[in-house]
């Protein structure tokens, strides 16, 4: 559905007002009813219904684009903005409300000005295409990172190409996160408490608590395509669109004080070496965790500049026991542990002697 948009200011109130391009029908009218006789959390206040619009309060509000724009996004701003976005699409559920209609536009997503709080627009009879919005909000969040955090550009850079593959869900996007760091459950995840009215404010049919919703929550089967189990049949192409965004953040960022990457002569003769089996160059020495292999400059920590070799190819990082691991960051021609390539974000314990393949070139893994 398309819609019109548009910002007021009426006394001390911001707004913005939404409208269809058609009337609703009966059941969504009451949906817009509803929205403005209860503070739903995650939902921006709606201060207005009338028969053809509905406006929302953003009084000391700004628009998530506007935040981007004034500072760079570091790994914990991804992590909070995916979660708030979960919590979202949680809540819609909890209340009845489909999660199509949820608007998913880094222009109409609003936050604090000085802290990420995202609350975002509900437009009943919206329906819009939430696989390729979340996308498209990846790829504007990717383009504002800030390249000096490694994680966060590697974060960024992960969840942009799993929401590229056919058929992915919004629970692909959040184990992502959870190999990071560990999550609560999402059948123990907790409503969230902002904006939440007191019970007896509610409809009598919602002061009953539901069930809590099991795993699979979102009706993904609503929200998606059924998800596919394997990697699809073609090898997912670093996109066009992702150079692009990568390229023009990094001409924004300042060079002044910028570390580049350090040369092996300089580095204290602690850790892991990949040793090149060949003998044609320099042994790879991760002399610290996490360690990302790849082509681009400024972001990896070892650039192997090799054809083959994709911009984020791949990461060794180390377990809290002290065992070393290898992660494939979405490379474009892989990354093979003793003869076998790796899937995608899949995780390889690393052993004394492991041959490991990048873009074929060959290294022992040694300590």
């Amino acid at each position: 559905m398309e819609l019109k948009i548009s910002c007021e200011r009426k006394m001390q109130m911001k707004q913005v007002c939404i409208q269809p391009k058609s009337d609703w029908n009966s059941k969504k009218y009451f949906e817009c009813r509803m929205l403005e006789e209860n503070r739903i959390p995650k939902i921006l206040p709606v201060v207005k219904v009338e028969q053809r619009s509905l406006c929302f309060d953003i009084t000391d509000r700004i628009s998530l684009i506007q935040y981007m724009e004034n500072r760079a996004l570091v790994q914990e701003d991804v992590k909070k903005i995916l979660m708030d976005l979960d919590d979202a699409f949680y809540v819609l559920q909890k209340y009845l409300l489909d999660e199509k209609d949820l608007i998913v536009d880094v222009e109409h997503i609003y936050t604090g000005k000085d802290g990420l709080e995202l609350a975002f627009c509900y437009m009943p009879d919206y329906q819009g295409e939430i696989e390729r919005e979340i996308s498209k909000l990846l790829s504007q969040i990717l383009g504002r990172i800030d390249h000096n955090d490694k994680e966060a550009v590697v974060l960024g850079y992960s969840l942009y190409q799993e929401s590229l593959k056919e058929g992915y869900v919004m629970g692909d996007l959040l184990e992502l996160l959870q190999r990071q760091k560990k999550e609560m459950p999402k059948n123990q995840r907790e409503m969230p408490k902002e904006m939440v009215k007191p019970k007896e404010d509610l409809p009598k049919e919602q002061e009953k608590e539901p069930d809590k919703p099991s795993a699979k929550k979102f009706k993904m089967s609503d929200l998606f395509k059924k998800k596919q189990k394997t990697v699809p049949k073609e090898e997912i192409q670093e996109s066009k669109e992702w150079e692009e965004v990568f390229e023009k953040a990094g001409e924004r960022k300042e060079e002044e004080g910028y570390e580049h990457t350090t040369l092996l002569s300089d580095l204290p003769r602690e850790g892991a070496i990949l040793k090149r089996m060949d003998g044609s160059e320099d042994d790879i020495f991760v002399s610290y965790t996490p360690f990302t292999i790849g082509k681009q400059d400024r972001v990896c920590d070892y650039i192997l500049d090799v054809e083959g070799v994709s911009r984020l190819h791949a990461k060794v990082d180390r377990e809290e026991d002290g065992h070393y691991y290898i992660v494939d960051l979405h490379s474009l021609n892989g990354t093979y542990v003793k003869g076998k390539r790796m899937e995608p974000e899949q995780k390889v314990v690393l052993e004394r002697g492991d041959e490991v393949e990048i873009a074929g070139k060959k290294f022992l893994f040694t300590l």
